[in-house]
């Protein structure tokens, strides 16, 4: 009497192990479960991320409005654009000029306390500052721009303001330069004034994208900043969360629920810069409202505070945080985008081989 069958010798290819034709569906059943857990866990560890970075954004917007920074940031980089330098005396005197004109009056931002005074405008339409910086020039005492002037008596009267050290050399420089060009494309019947205007707003827009780079790596920088604090202060793990995740089927299965819903109402967030501010707002809301429905999450101290911040502090904790950190820097918007494409593929699912 034998005590085992031989297998079967009929078999199926799967990544080069041969299994056979009868247990080739039991395979790919353990492997979708277990395909299916690391995906509903990967959705509640960006779902989690996402609200992080939510409320990141909350605080960073908080403290640009309070201390300014946008309207600092547009001021500096409009200095640096005037004169070379974003620290020159000079074009910061000549850029206070040109705020006093009244369509960058009327920009101005509103102080965030009533004690302080608003910096200037947190964003500036190039057709204002070419304007404005027209009429600058058109009121220099002795060397008097005339609206209407043909651009040789401009270039003149520029070659006389760099004598007389009116404006910064460089801004000199770089407005003869404009009005060079202003000059070889003007068109018959075409106003050297309205040239030279657009070519001053190009000029202006192709240095803001610059500056918007680097208030964007800046607000990356304390968003990173932030994000550690909060990691720290809510005990935000990453390794914590994944492993809480992994264990509890009822937090996953809450957790992508809610990011199938957010999803599924936001289909169209973040698709253009116009609507982001929008988006934010409608995210925040719509996740406040669904967090009231979701268990515990993995977060949060025991103990009483502040004492329990550093209760069995651990290398693991500090790689935890860190790793919290970092992807919070990454923006809420990251963070959606990234939720969408897993909760699509995860309405997709894998597909066994043939």
């Amino acid at each position: 009497m034998r005590l085992c069958q031989s297998v079967p010798t009929a078999t199926k290819s799967t990544g080069g192990t041969k299994l056979p034709k009868n247990l080739v569906p039991l395979f790919w059943e353990i492997k979708q479960m277990y395909f299916s857990t690391v995906v509903e866990v990967a959705i509640g560890l960006i779902t989690i991320y996402l609200v992080l970075s939510l409320l990141v954004s909350e605080i960073q917007e908080l403290l640009s409005t309070i201390l300014q920074w946008r309207a600092r940031n547009l001021k500096t980089a409009i200095v640096n654009l005037l004169s070379g330098n974003p620290k020159s005396l000079e074009g910061l005197n000549l850029v206070n000029s040109l705020y006093q004109h009244p369509l960058i009056q009327s920009l101005h931002q509103r102080a965030a306390w009533r004690t302080k005074t608003s910096v200037g405008p947190s964003y500036l339409p190039s057709d204002a500052f070419a304007i404005a910086l027209l009429f600058v020039l058109s009121q220099l005492n002795g060397q008097e721009l005339t609206f209407g002037e043909d651009a040789d008596q401009l270039l003149i009267k520029l070659e006389q303001a760099k004598s007389s050290q009116q404006l910064p050399e460089q801004l000199i420089e770089n407005l003869q330069l404009l009005l060079v060009k202003a000059k070889s494309s003007l068109k018959e019947g075409e106003d050297v004034w309205q040239k030279f205007k657009e070519e001053i707003s190009l000029w202006f827009d192709q240095s803001m994208e610059r500056a918007s780079g680097v208030y964007t790596r800046n607000t990356r920088g304390l968003c990173f900043v932030l994000g550690l604090v909060l990691s720290f202060l809510v005990n935000a793990n990453s390794i914590h969360i994944v492993q809480a995740l992994s264990q509890d089927r009822i937090l996953q299965s809450t957790l992508s629920n809610l990011a199938s819903q957010v999803v599924a109402d936001n289909t169209f967030c973040f698709t253009s810069s116009a609507a982001e501010k929008e988006c934010m707002n409608n995210l925040k809301e719509q996740v406040n409202t669904l967090l009231t429905d979701i268990p515990a999450l993995p977060l949060g101290r025991s103990g009483t505070f502040p004492a329990n911040l550093f209760v069995d502090l651990s290398w693991e904790q500090l790689v935890g945080w860190l790793l919290t950190g970092v992807a919070v820097s990454r923006g809420a918007a990251f963070w959606f985008d990234f939720l969408t494409k897993v909760v699509g593929f995860r309405n997709t699912g894998a597909k066994p081989s043939s």
